[in-house]
Formats: C-alpha cells, structure tokens, sequence
C-alpha cells in the first residue's frame, strides 16, 4: 500500500497511519499461531503467540490500541483450547496486568485455573471477575459462561 499512496508530507493522520501499518505485521504472526493450533501444534502454536506478542508490545502504548485484539487475551484463549493450563494462566495473568478490570481477561484465568485445578485460586479470581463487570453486558460470552460457572475439581475433567 505504501507504494501505491502518494507521498504527501503534511498528510493529516500520517504518523497514525505510520503506526497502523506496523500494526498490520502483527496480524500474519497471530494467523500463522492460530493454524498452528488448529493443526495440533501446540509447542509451534505458543512460540509463535509469543513472537506476535512481542511484536504487538513494540507498537507501544496508543488508544484506541493499535492492534485490535489484546493478544495476551487471544494467547490464553488459544492455551486453553489447547489445554495448555500454565500458558494460558500466563497469558492472561499478563492481560490481567496490562489491563487489570478486562473481564475478558479475569474469565480466561479462571478457566486456565479451573483447567490447572487450582479451584480456590480460580474462585477468587472469579469474584474478581464478578466485581469488574458487575454491569457488563449480559450478552457478552464470558458473562453467559459466568451464569454458567460453577468451581469443578479437576477430577471431573
């Protein structure tokens, strides 16, 4: 695209644009990651979820964000559809962190830690979670699996 545009100096919105097109090579590395998985590759699957999340950290700090999805949150989702419980209690204890009222990213450690059996660990989490979106949108995915959720030992896994 970049060589199909006219170079203009004083574009208004140029460094935004700049910046979107970093953000744009993200998006391949995340793809490659999510086939990975979908192919059973799980250790080439989290390799590349990291690479793509230290890509995404060197865009640097913007809001609206750069990239579209917080991929901590999209690395923890992928983990648990692994079963991959440690990483995806990382990545989302890494979201929690950059973002710590993302209920987004408060649901998805406590699946990992559900999933990991760590069920007191997970119940607290869980009423953080309960605290953060006490008024989200009841139609939102985590709220409904919320309605849903009820501590399981791991033995009934």
């Amino acid at each position: 695209m970049k060589d199909r545009l006219p170079k203009v100096k004083d574009a208004p919105q140029g460094g935004r644009q700049r910046q979107q097109l970093k953000a744009l090579a993200v998006a391949p590395i995340e793809l490659s990651a999510r086939l990975l998985a979908r192919e059973g590759k799980g250790d080439e699957a989290i390799a590349k979820l990291r690479e793509a999340i230290e890509e995404e950290i060197k865009l640097g700090y913007s809001e609206p964000p750069l990239y579209p999805q917080p991929l901590e949150e999209v690395a923890g989702k992928i983990a648990l559809e692994l079963k991959r419980w440690t990483e995806a209690e990382e990545f989302f204890r890494a979201a929690v962190e950059r973002d710590p009222g993302s209920g987004r990213a408060l649901f998805g450690l406590v699946e990992a830690q559900q999933g990991a059996g760590k069920m007191s660990e997970a119940r607290e989490t869980f009423a953080r979670f309960a605290k953060a979106w006490a008024h989200a949108d009841a139609d939102l995915p985590e709220m409904r699996r919320a309605k849903q959720w009820t501590p399981v030992s791991s033995a009934s896994r």
